[in-house]
Parts: structure tokens; C-alpha cells; sequence
């Protein structure tokens, strides 16, 4: 289970899969996190629902799993048990304790996949699946953008107090929040930035400008 979504940068940049993350950052792996269209989205030229197209899958969901659940079987239990998990769509984040999770799919129902934890930022962390030989399926990368979260009020020029980490944070959607932060085209100079929780899973979201990957309703 490996996919992508576009995002834009502070900078108004485009970037996918191979590129750099949001604001310029590296990122491991993005999974789309949005549903798949519904029937009545498939629609054919007169706009009526098309029975002739396959339906798109629904994407997967994925809950962190505990020491106790270590296998497929136990992830379902969980699953169906009376405590039941909070279940997140991807993009998957995990802990830095923490990267085993449970995905449940419609090809493959439930799995248990012990991942690995990339860049964090506190316990906001990327999420990097294991290869077939049970090793990390990409390096982590090194990133150069630097970002602090701070008040509306305060200074940024000098950028003392940021940080390397991913452009990830714990909060809700549509969360607003000014940051501090250097950018790839000029790692010396640093900017306040409004910037809001767009893309969130497992409670951490991915920030950009708002709007920018999320539409203002």
C-alpha cells in the first residue's frame, strides 16, 4: 500500500511523490487521504451514474496497534472488541514509540505491519513501510527547512528557536497557526508565516497556507 498525493509548498510549488514535502521538506510517503468517488460520482457523459465503470476502492483505513497486537488475526479482534480503535484514513503518522500498525482494506481485510518511524516532529511522526526483506523502504531524509510554531506577536527575523523537522503537528482540521520558518530557496532567511491544519490523520495534520491543499468552504 503505497500512494501518493500532490501538495503545494509555501512557495506555490508543486511536488509528488519523489519531490520535496510541503514548504520544501522532504517527505517519506504521502497516501492519499481522501475517499474515492462514489457511484454517483461516476457519472458518463450525460451525467447519469456509469454501472459500466468499476467502482474505485475506498481507501484504507489503519489504527496504531499496541504491544499486545502483533498479527492479523489480532488486529481485527481489536477492531471488533468492545474498546474499539479510532480508525484514521491515511496519510498514516505514528509515534516515535511506536510504528506497528493495523490496516484493514477491501482486497486484503485486515494486516499487520510492523513499519518503521521516519522524521518527527514530537509525536507526529511519518510513517515508512517495511520492504520485503522487513527493512525500511526508504532512507529518512535530512531536511534543511527549519520551523517553529509561535504567536502572532512575535519576531521571526532571527529564527533562533526552529527546528528541522517535518511540516507535521498535532491538532485539529482547519487549525490556524503562525509559524516561523526558512525555506529551501533561502535557508538564511527566515518568515512569519499564517499557516493551517489541512490533512490530518491519527491527530496530526499536515500545515500549509490556508487553502492550499484544502479548498476554503
Amino acid at each position: 500500500m503505497k500512494t501518493f498525493i500532490a501538495v503545494v509548498s509555501l512557495m506555490g510549488v508543486m511536488v509528488s511523490q519523489s519531490g520535496p514535502g510541503v514548504m520544501g521538506m522532504p517527505q517519506t510517503s504521502l497516501p492519499a487521504s481522501t475517499p474515492g468517488p462514489s457511484s454517483l460520482e461516476q457519472v458518463n457523459e450525460e451525467g447519469s451514474p456509469d454501472i459500466t465503470k468499476p467502482l474505485d476502492p475506498p481507501p484504507p483505513l489503519y489504527f496504531t496497534a499496541p504491544a499486545s497486537v502483533n498479527s492479523a488475526e489480532k488486529c481485527k479482534a481489536m477492531a471488533d472488541g468492545a474498546d474499539k480503535p479510532a480508525l484514521s484514513y491515511p496519510p498514516i503518522f505514528v509515534t516515535p514509540e511506536n510504528s506497528n500498525i493495523c490496516i484493514f482494506s477491501i482486497a486484503d481485510s485486515w494486516r499487520y505491519e510492523e513499519g518503521f518511524t521516519g522524521n518527527c516532529n514530537g509525536e507526529c511522526c511519518e510513517y515508512v513501510t517495511p520492504n520485503e526483506e522487513g527493512k525500511p523502504s526508504v532512507p529518512n531524509q535530512e531536511l534543511s527547512v527549519k520551523w517553529t510554531s509561535i504567536s502572532e506577536s512575535e519576531n521571526c527575523q532571527s529564527g533562533d528557536k526552529t527546528e528541522a523537522k517535518p511540516q507535521i503537528m498535532k491538532g485539529e482540521f482547519r487549525d490556524q497557526v503562525y509559524i516561523c520558518h526558512n525555506t529551501r530557496d533561502n535557508l538564511d532567511a527566515f518568515q512569519k508565516s499564517l499557516v493551517e491544519l489541512q490533512i490530518c490523520s491519527n491527530g496530526c495534520c499536515i500545515f500549509a497556507p490556508p487553502g492550499a491543499l484544502v479548498p476554503q468552504e
